[in-house]
């Protein structure tokens, strides 16, 4: 009997295991960058690896604009995850804006940051979802 116990015990434990993945699954980050008047610079969903960086880019034509966008989420014990973004971009006459905001997000939940300067600014709009 205990035998049989045991064994069904093991067998929970590895469907529930089987349930919830890699934890090294990719978590699918949604996002957003626009100027601060809402033309939308990039967008798109990223599968990000627990402690990894993913990465977005676009280039226009052969000129200097460009746009990246790189992640990287920490997991934290509370089941929200810590995540530092990277932005880049350069526009056609050359300017450029680099910022890195970093930011804790619950799963799910849709946070919205802001650059503002003079002249300009961006808005970063993120989701972190559940694994994939």
């Amino acid at each position: 009997m205990m035998t049989k116990c045991l064994a069904v015990v093991m067998a929970l434990s590895a469907s529930a295991l089987a349930a919830d993945g890699d934890p090294d699954a990719p978590i699918p980050v949604t996002y957003k960058v626009t100027r601060a008047a809402g033309e939308v610079l990039l967008a798109g969903e990223l599968g990000v690896r627990p402690s990894h960086t993913a990465q977005a880019e676009r280039k226009a034509g052969r000129g200097p604009e460009r746009q990246q966008l790189s992640v990287e989420l920490q997991a934290l014990p509370s089941g929200s995850y810590s995540v530092r973004a990277s932005w880049a971009d350069t526009t056609n006459d050359g300017e450029s804006v680099q910022w890195s905001p970093s930011v804790v997000v619950k799963p799910g939940a849709e946070v919205e940051l802001k650059l503002q300067f003079p002249g300009g600014g961006r808005v970063l709009k993120l989701r972190v979802g559940d694994k994939v």
